[in-house]
C-alpha cells in the first residue's frame, strides 16, 4: 500500500511539473535559425582597434551575406566591464 502511494505522488509530482513547463513555453515558437555566438578577449584599451577592424572585415561580409539570403543578421555586442571576464566583444 505504501510504495503504491509514493509511486502515485511521484507519478503525479512528475506531470504537474510537465505541465509547469509547457505552460512557461506555451507563447515561444521554435525556430530553425541557428545562432553563432563568438566570444573573444581583446587586450584592454584594444576594443576601439578591434573594432576598426571587424568594421572593414566582418561587418562587410555579413552585409554581402545578408544580401544573398545566407544570414538574418549580424550583431556586435561590447561588454560593458573592462578586462573583467572571459570576454569583451560578442559577434553573433
Amino acid at each position: 500500500m505504501l510504495k503504491t502511494t509514493v509511486l502515485a505522488a511521484v507519478a503525479l509530482s512528475g506531470m504537474a511539473t510537465t505541465a509547469q513547463a509547457a505552460e512557461i513555453y506555451k507563447n515561444n515558437v521554435p525556430s530553425k535559425a541557428v545562432w553563432n555566438v563568438t566570444m573573444v578577449k581583446v587586450d584592454p584599451n584594444r576594443v576601439d582597434d578591434y573594432l576598426d577592424g571587424l568594421k572593414k572585415t566582418w561587418v562587410s561580409g555579413c552585409a554581402i551575406s545578408k544580401k544573398q539570403g545566407v544570414l538574418e543578421d549580424c550583431a556586435i555586442y561590447i561588454s560593458e566591464t573592462t578586462a573583467g571576464g572571459p570576454f569583451e566583444v560578442l559577434l553573433v
